[in-house]
This record gives C-alpha cells, structure tokens and sequence, in this order.
C-alpha cells in the first residue's frame, strides 16, 4: 500500500509482556552425615514436576519475607541465614512473565501443622539423579546454591 508514491511501513505492534504478581522461593540446606542435603516440596499437580518452596509475594510483603512464609506454609521448615541467590523472569506457555527472586536458606527446625505436602531432603548425587522430574528454572536455582555453599557456610 502507499501514499502519494510512498509506500506505508506496516508493523505489528509491539504486545506488551503480561506480567503477573512477583514470585520468590527458597533453596533451603541442611548438613546431614556429614553433606549438605537440599529441601525440595512436592507441588500439588504431580504431572508438573516442579519441586520447590515458594509462590507469590504478598502486597505488603518484601520477596524473602513471601519466600519464607511460603515455605512455611508449605512445609512448616523454618529457616535462618537468608542470602539472595538469583533474580528471573519465568515465562509460561501462556505468555505470562513472573519475575521471581530466589534465596538460600538453612534449616533452622520444623513446626508441624502446615500444608500436606512430601517433603524431601536430598542430596547433590540424589538431585542429579531426579534432575528429570525438577523443572529447569528451579534446577539452575539449586545448582547455583550448590556453587554458593561453601563461601555460604565458611562466612557462617
């Protein structure tokens, strides 16, 4: 098509990323016999394969105050020593972007009466083992904590 002799540039317009509410989580450690195991929650859609505390930030909320909560929540694992461990933007099939921020944390005790989910201690052999059924952002978190551990644990 053209205008006066001149052709008329066309374009999509550019479609804004849908942006939904910030999500934050934990990778929670233990030591046990003498190595570090890594908590992973059980989601409550098994065929989703995701493993890890967290979920929305509240409104009133800071991301590791939501993280913490979460976890709570979910596994009535409470948690001391939190130190940020990455920032990104998850994208689902849908479309929507959920920037998350993740933190490392370490077991500080259990408090029984939260939400009904299997909780697993695992450690860095076991992870690679059922790395299949972990999905990949929260992969990448816990093997991130796992370059972190020892700087994490000397300054402890």
């Amino acid at each position: 098509m053209s205008f006066f002799g001149q052709p008329i540039l066309t374009t999509k317009p550019e479609v804004p990323q849908a942006f939904a509410t910030p999500r934050a989580a934990l990778v929670v450690y233990r030591h046990l016999l003498g190595q570090p195991h890594f908590l992973l929650i059980s989601t409550r859609r098994a065929a989703s394969g995701g493993w890890r505390p967290g979920g929305k930030v509240g409104k009133y909320e800071t991301p590791l105050q939501s993280a913490i909560r979460e976890t709570l929540e979910e596994s009535g694992v409470l948690t001391e020593r939190h130190q940020q461990l990455c920032q990104y933007e998850h994208q689902k099939t849908s479309g929507k972007v959920f920037p998350t921020q993740t933190f490392l944390a370490q077991y500080a005790g259990y408090q029984p009466g939260h939400e009904k989910r299997q909780l697993h201690w695992l450690t860095i052999a076991q992870l690679w083992d059922a790395s299949r059924s972990i999905r990949r952002p929260v992969r990448e978190q816990i093997e991130r904590a796992i370059d972190l551990l020892p700087a994490y644990t000397a300054a402890a």
